[in-house]
C-alpha cells in the first residue's frame, strides 16, 4: 500500500512542468524587477526577480497567463502549454501605459533569440556597439573567439589571433572576459591571443566602440567583451565531435614535425625539454660563484663536453603523417534547489587537435634601394597544435534581491613548430646557399576565477566582482640550426653561419592579473527611467620574464653537412666536439649577464573611479554622460643585480582623466540616430619603457625600450544611424574620426647600423573612416548581410627618414583600409536545417616598418569564403559538413619595388578544410 502511494506521488509529480522566462522593458530593453505573472483563473503566481527572470511550477495543461507591472501595460499570453518535466520559454517586452490603452493579448511562441538577443542588445545600449550571439557562431561555424570576431563590422584578425577595430590594435584594444580585464599571452603584443577561446564555452561577444566611463580609459579602438556560457532553465546537455580533412596536412608523409614530449597530446610539456639538469645545476654554481659565463676560462674540456653532450640532439624536422584534425566537445548545465535556494550550473568541456602544413613557400629579405636579395629561400613549416578548454559557472539565488556566483575557466594549448628553408644567401659571397632549421614548442595555460554578486533595494542595484587570472607562455627548447654550403670543383663545402650559431632559447613568461569592480546604480528623475552609476576599480598585473640562450661556440667551422632535413648536425657534433683531446672544439655556451639582461620583471597598477548620468528625457532622447579618474603606476626592471651598472628601470606614473559624451535620439523605437565624443588614453608596454637594450632572438632584432616614454591621448567622434526591422533586419551606417596626440610608435633606429627598434612619441596622428551594416530576410528563412568598413590613417615618419624615403606619412601598423563580410543563409525550424555562406577579406595592411629605403612590408588581401550546413535527426541528434577556404587564399607579405613590382618576404598557402561533425543533445 505504502509502496503504491509512492507510486502514485512520483507519477503525480512527474506530471508538473515550468513556464519560465524573463521580462523586459520594450523601450529600454533592460530587465523588468519585481514584475508580476499570474495564472488566470488561479491564484497561483510569482515576481521576475533581479534579473528579471521568473519561474511558475504548474501542472501539465494549457494556460493564460498575465504580466503586469506598475505604470506598464498588461500583457496576457495565451495558449501556454505545461508538459510534463520540461519547461516552456516565454520571454516578454512590456511597453509603458498610455491612456485608453487595454490589455494586449498574444499566442505563446517557443523561439530560439539568441541573435535578436544580441541586435536588442545594440539597439538599447548607451553606445556604439556591435556584437555576435552564439546562434549567429554555429551557423558560421567559428571555432574560436578569433574566428566569431572576423564576421562583426569594422573587425579584423591579424595572424589569426590578434583583433584590430577599426583599424586599431594591440595597445588600443581592450580585450575583457565577463567584464574583467584579461593579460596577454605575448610578451611583444598589448592584447590577447583570442583562439584560446573555443566558441563552445562562448554565449555572445561584444565590441563596444565608443566609450563610456565605466569602461578602461585605454578603450579607444574598442572593447571585446566575451561573455562566457550561463546556465539554462532545464537540464540540458550535448556531446559533439568532428573530424577534418586539410588538403595540405591530412595523411601527407611530408609533413614535417619532431618528436616532443608523451604529453603533447595534453597540450603541455612534462619537462622533456627543459634544460637539463647537468646544465641547469652548473648555471646555480655560476650564480653562486659570480661566473658570468659558459666557457674554456671557467670550466675545463671535459666538463663542457658533458654539458653539450646533456642536450638533445635533434635539432631538425623530421617527416611524418598526420591524421584527420578532430575536436570533440561536452557541455551540460542545469537548475536545481540547493538548501532551498536556486542553484545554476553550467560546465563544459572541449578538445581539439589539428595540424596545419605548407611546403613550396616562399621567405625573402632585400636590400634597401633595389631589388637585389639578401636572402631568398623555399620555406617549409608544419604546425601541430592542442587545445583543451573547460569552463565551470555555479549561480546561487540567496532570494529575489540577492545572488552570488562564481565562474572558473581554464584553457590549455601546446603547438608543436618546425620548419627548414633553403634558398640563396647573397650577403658573404653571391655563390653561397643557406639552410635554416627550427624546432619550437609554445605552451600557453589561462585560468581565470571570478567571484560576483548581484544585490537590489528598492530601484537601487548593486554589482561587484573579483577577477582572479594567472596565465603563462613557455617556450622550451626553441631549436636553431642555420648553415652555408657551396659547390665547389672539390665537392660541396659546409660551414656554420659566422654570426648565427647553432643555439637553443628557453622563454617563460608569467602573468598574473587581480581586476576588482564595485558599481552602484540610482534612479534618478530626470524625464524617465533615468539613473546614476558609480563605481571603483582596482587592477593589479605583475608580470615575469625569464629567458635563457645556449649557442655553440664556434670559429667558422666547417663540416661534413648534407641538405637535407637533418643537416647531418650529429655529424656536425661528433666530428668537432670539444674534449680533452680536441680543447679547441665545439661546446654549448651560456652568458648569464646577457640571460638577466633579457628578464625582467614588471607591475602595474590602476586605481579607478568612475561617475556616469544616463538620463533618458523622454521616449525619443537620451544623453549618457561622465567621467573616469585613473591613478596609473607602472615599474618594470630587468633582473640584474640592482648595484650593477647594467642593471634598468623604467617608470611611469599619471593620474588620468577620460570624459564621454553620447547622446541617441530614438525615432519609433525602431532608429537611432547617435553621436559620441569621448577622450582615451594609450599607454606603453613594460617593455616599451625599459631603458635597457636586450636582443630578441625570436624576432631576430634587438629592441631598445625608452624611459621617457608619454601616454598618448586620444579624442574620439562618433556618428551613426541604425534602423531596426523585424526578423532580425537592419541597416546601420557610421562614421568615425580619432585624433592622436603623441602617439606611441615603433620606430627603426637611423642612427644604428643594424636592425633595430626604439619606441618613440610622434607629434601627431589622424585616423577617420565609415562603416554599412546591411541585415535582410526573405520569405522568413532566407537571411543575407552585407556589412564594410572604409578607414584611413596618417602617421608622420621621423624627420631623419622622410628624407631618406622621400616620404613624410605612412598608415598606422595592421591597419586595413577596408575590411568586407557578406553572409547568405537559409534556416527552416520545422525541418531543422540551417544552411550558411559567409565572405570576410580585410585590405592591404602595414605589416613591418623597415630599415632605411627598403620598402615597408605589406599583408595582402586574404579573401575567406566559408560554407556551413547543420541538419538535426530526430529530436537529440545533429550532423553538420562545414567547408572552410573554400577559395584557398594564398598568404602573401610583401615588399612593393617601383621598377621590380612585389617580392614575396612571406608566401604560401593554407589549404582548405572539410568537416563532419555529429552531436547529441539531451
Amino acid at each position: 500500500m505504502n509502496l503504491a502511494i509512492i507510486l502514485f506521488s512520483i507519477n503525480m509529480m512527474a506530471q508538473d512542468g515550468w513556464v519560465k522566462g524573463t521580462i523586459f522593458d520594450k523601450a529600454t530593453g533592460e530587465t523588468l524587477i519585481g514584475a508580476n505573472i499570474l495564472v488566470d483563473g488561479t491564484s497561483k503566481g510569482t515576481v521576475a526577480d533581479f534579473d528579471g527572470n521568473y519561474s511558475l511550477k504548474l501542472p501539465q495543461g494549457t494556460y493564460t497567463l498575465t504580466f503586469s507591472f506598475i505604470s506598464y501595460e498588461t500583457k496576457k499570453v495565451a495558449n501556454v502549454q505545461v508538459k510534463p518535466e520540461q519547461v516552456t520559454k516565454i520571454n516578454i517586452n512590456l511597453g509603458e501605459s498610455s491612456v485608453g490603452l487595454g490589455e494586449v493579448v498574444v499566442t505563446a511562441e517557443v523561439t530560439r533569440k539568441s541573435e535578436s538577443a544580441m541586435l536588442t542588445m545594440q539597439k538599447k545600449s548607451a553606445s556604439v556597439m556591435d556584437g555576435i550571439s552564439m546562434q549567429r557562431m554555429s551557423r558560421f561555424g567559428a571555432s574560436n573567439a578569433a574566428a566569431a570576431l572576423k564576421n562583426i563590422t569594422g573587425v579584423s584578425v591579424q595572424g589569426g589571433k590578434y583583433v584590430f577595430i577599426r583599424g586599431l590594435g594591440e595597445r588600443y584594444t581592450k580585450t575583457t572576459l565577463n567584464n574583467a580585464e584579461i593579460p596577454g599571452l605575448d610578451p611583444e603584443k598589448n592584447s590577447i591571443q583570442m583562439d584560446i577561446f573555443p566558441s563552445n564555452i562562448i554565449q555572445n561577444i561584444s565590441v563596444q566602440k565608443t566609450y563610456t566611463p565605466d569602461m578602461p580609459s585605454e578603450a579607444t579602438g574598442g572593447l571585446v567583451n566575451i561573455v562566457t556560457r550561463d546556465f539554462p532553465d532545464e537540464l540540458t546537455g550535448q556531446i559533439s565531435t568532428s573530424f577534418t580533412y586539410n588538403t595540405n596536412s591530412s595523411f601527407n608523409n611530408h609533413f614535417i614535425g619532431y618528436k616532443g614530449s608523451p604529453t603533447d597530446w595534453l597540450g603541455f610539456d612534462n619537462g622533456s625539454r627543459a634544460i637539463p639538469e647537468l646544465m641547469q645545476n652548473t648555471l646555480a654554481d655560476m650564480q653562486k660563484r659570480n661566473i658570468e659565463q659558459i666557457a674554456l676560462v671557467y670550466y675545463s674540456p671535459d666538463e663542457l663536453n658533458r654539458l653539450t653532450k646533456s642536450f638533445n640532439t635533434t635539432v631538425y624536422p623530421q617527416e611524418q603523417m598526420p591524421l584527420l584534425n578532430q575536436s570533440y566537445k561536452f557541455s551540460v548545465g542545469n537548475e536545481i534547489n540547493f538548501l532551498n535556494k536556486k542553484l545554476g550550473f553550467n560546465a563544459s568541456l572541449g578538445y581539439n587537435n589539428k595540424y596545419d602544413y605548407y611546403e613550396n613557400g616562399d621567405f625573402g629579405i632585400y636590400s634597401q634601394d633595389n631589388s637585389s636579395a639578401q636572402k631568398v629561400l623555399k620555406d617549409r613549416k608544419g604546425m601541430h597544435e592542442v587545445q583543451i578548454s573547460s569552463l565551470l559557472n555555479l549561480s546561487l539565488k540567496l532570494n529575489q534581491n540577492n545572488k552570488i556566483g562564481i565562474r572558473f575557466i581554464k584553457n590549455q594549448s601546446g603547438q608543436n613548430i618546425a620548419r627548414y628553408r633553403s634558398g640563396t644567401f647573397n650577403y658573404e659571397s653571391p655563390s653561397t646557399y643557406i639552410q635554416e632549421r627550427n624546432l619550437s614548442y609554445l605552451q600557453r595555460g589561462l585560468f581565470s576565477t571570478q567571484l560576483y554578486g548581484k544585490h537590489i533595494w528598492g530601484e537601487n542595484k548593486l554589482n561587484w566582482f573579483s577577477s582572479f587570472v594567472s596565465m603563462s607562455q613557455k617556450e622550451p627548447d626553441a631549436r636553431f640550426f642555420t648553415n652555408l654550403y657551396e659547390n665547389r670543383a672539390s665537392g660541396t663545402w659546409y660551414k656554420i653561419k659566422t654570426n648565427t650559431l647553432p643555439a637553443r632559447i628557453y622563454r617563460n613568461y608569467n602573468e598574473f592579473n587581480s581586476d576588482n569592480h564595485i558599481d552602484y546604480e540610482m534612479p534618478v528623475y530626470v524625464g524617465k527611467a533615468s539613473k546614476l552609476k558609480f563605481g571603483t576599480a582596482l587592477l593589479l598585473k605583475q608580470r615575469d620574464a625569464e629567458q635563457h640562450k645556449f649557442e655553440i661556440r664556434s670559429d667558422n667551422v666547417q663540416y661534413n653537412g648534407n641538405q637535407k632535413l637533418d643537416g647531418n648536425f650529429e655529424s656536425f657534433l661528433s666530428q668537432n666536439i670539444i674534449s680533452s683531446d680536441n680543447p679547441m672544439g665545439l661546446y654549448y655556451s651560456a652568458d648569464v649577464n646577457n640571460d638577466l639582461i633579457n628578464s625582467f620583471v614588471a607591475f602595474q597598477s590602476v586605481a579607478s573611479a568612475y561617475a556616469m548620468a544616463d538620463f533618458r528625457f523622454n521616449d525619443s532622447w537620451r544623453l549618457t554622460t561622465g567621467l573616469r579618474y585613473e591613478n596609473v603606476y607602472i615599474n618594470t626592471h630587468n633582473k640584474i643585480n640592482a648595484n650593477d651598472a647594467k642593471y634598468a628601470s623604467g617608470k611611469l606614473k599619471s593620474n588620468d582623466f577620460a570624459p564621454s559624451f553620447n547622446l541617441v535620439y530614438s525615432i519609433q523605437n525602431r532608429m537611432n540616430v547617435r553621436v559620441a565624443l569621448s577622450q582615451t588614453i594609450a599607454r606603453p608596454m613594460f617593455k616599451e619603457i625599459a631603458p635597457q637594450s636586450f636582443y630578441d632572438y625570436k624576432l631576430g632584432m634587438r629592441i631598445n625600450g625608452n624611459p621617457d616614454l608619454q601616454e598618448a591621448t586620444v579624442q574620439n567622434f562618433d556618428f551613426r544611424y541604425e534602423y531596426y526591422l523585424p526578423q532580425g533586419q537592419m541597416v546601420a551606417v557610421s562614421t568615425f574620426y580619432k585624433q592622436f596626440f603623441k602617439p606611441i610608435e615603433m620606430h627603426l633606429d637611423p642612427t644604428s647600423g643594424n636592425f633595430e627598434i626604439m619606441y618613440v612619441n610622434g607629434d601627431k596622428a589622424v585616423l577617420y573612416g565609415s562603416e554599412i551594416e546591411v541585415r535582410k530576410t526573405f520569405f522568413e528563412r532566407f537571411r543575407t548581410g552585407l556589412n564594410l568598413t572604409l578607414v584611413k590613417s596618417v602617421v608622420n615618419i621621423q624627420p631623419e627618414l622622410a628624407e631618406l624615403r622621400n616620404q613624410k606619412t605612412r598608415p598606422m601598423v595592421g591597419q586595413s583600409p577596408y575590411v568586407i563580410n557578406a553572409f547568405a543563409g537559409y534556416t527552416n525550424e520545422e525541418k531543422q536545417l540551417d544552411i550558411n555562406l559567409a565572405f570576410n577579406v580585410a585590405g592591404e595592411k602595414l605589416l613591418i616598418i623597415t630599415e632605411l629605403q627598403t620598402p615597408y612590408i605589406y599583408e595582402q588581401p586574404e579573401p575567406s569564403l566559408n560554407f556551413n550546413f547543420s541538419k538535426g535527426v530526430g529530436e537529440h541528434f545533429d550532423v553538420n559538413f562545414s567547408a572552410e577556404n573554400i577559395l584557398n587564399a594564398e598568404y602573401k607579405a610583401v615588399y612593393h619595388y617601383k621598377n621590380e613590382g612585389d617580392l614575396y618576404s612571406l608566401h604560401y598557402s593554407k589549404g582548405r578544410n572539410f568537416s563532419f561533425g555529429l552531436s547529441y543533445k539531451f
